[in-house]
């Protein structure tokens, strides 16, 4: 791919540069000390929490938060390291350290128990908040998420726990950020695709501490080993008879990035979700297809 045969601008407009922003200090107690956080905040309502995924941000959500802002408040922080966020390079990114922290921020949102939706990574983060906090949600959207340990996760893992490892991956995606991010973020619509956008999510590989948790993340945060405690979790949870709360799980007939197949498989562990696959989206089904994925996020709702 070339950048510039990218258009300089989105071909679908959207509002996300003109939303209100917040900062949010989120108290972290294995540091000691509270963390910056950035959110876009929108309309007026019940609150509802949208949870961006790895090398994205806020900006993600660009085409459903005003959707959404019809029918409730929106949230949608930039996660550590991304958007305008700081970057706690101390801070772990094992996935139950991240979701901790997605529970201090809910809770420095001051907003009770909302609905939250997580996708990709920050549906993943999600459900580990799930098995240690459930009490922050009042229901749970997953779109399209990892957690199921697969070749070429042990590969990187691997790869990544090497010495110097970190040094190398800086050279790879630091050289040209924005051509890393066109070749790593892939949309059904592959137009969709900007310059805007691979300079919003790029600024993370021009600033070294958030390369470094970019890095952590990769490293840590998608490692095979806490996805099968995840697992068996889950499966504990399901043999306690554990509804909790309301769940379900949006998923893409199919994607490049997550296999399809992960659906059912949670789907197995989460049996009182419901599984709901959409067809002419990928990945991002929030950026594929706006009005169908607000859709999708409304009918639960309603449904109960």
């Amino acid at each position: 791919m070339k950048l510039e045969q990218l258009p300089e601008k989105p071909t679908r407009p959207h509002p996300f540069y003109d939303l209100e922003t917040i900062e949010l200090q989120v108290p972290v107690a294995e540091l000691g000390r509270s963390v910056a956080i950035s959110c876009k905040v929108a309309g007026d309502g019940p609150p509802i929490v949208l949870i961006h995924g790895l090398m994205t941000s806020s900006y993600s959500f660009r085409y459903i938060t005003t959707l959404l802002a019809e029918h409730y408040r929106v949230f949608v922080p930039d996660m550590p390291g991304a958007g305008q966020s700081e970057a706690p390079v101390e801070l772990s990114m094992h996935p139950a350290s991240v979701a901790r922290f997605l529970g201090s921020l809910i809770g420095a949102l001051d907003v009770g128990a909302p609905y939250v939706v997580g996708n990709s990574l920050g549906g993943y983060q999600c459900l580990w908040l799930l098995l240690l906090e459930p009490q922050r949600f009042e229901r749970l959207m997953v779109m399209h998420s990892p957690g199921f340990p697969i070749g070429r996760m042990y590969a990187l893992r691997a790869a990544l726990g090497i010495p110097g490892a970190f040094k190398l991956f800086e050279r790879l995606a630091c050289r040209d950020p924005e051509l890393f991010v066109a070749r790593n973020v892939h949309y059904h619509f592959p137009e969709i695709l900007s310059r805007e956008e691979t300079r919003e999510y790029g600024a993370i590989f021009r600033d070294p501490a958030r390369t470094r948790v970019f890095f952590q993340i990769l490293r840590d945060g998608l490692a095979p080993a806490p996805m099968r405690e995840f697992q068996r979790a889950l499966r504990a949870r399901r043999e306690r008879g554990d509804r909790s709360l309301p769940i379900r799980l949006l998923w893409a007939e199919r994607d490049k990035m997550v296999p399809p197949a992960f659906g059912p498989r949670y789907n197995a562990l989460l049996p009182e979700a419901e599984l709901v696959w959409m067809s002419g989206v990928s990945h991002f089904m929030h950026v594929d297809d706006p009005a169908a994925t607000a859709e999708q996020l409304l009918r639960f709702d309603r449904e109960g």
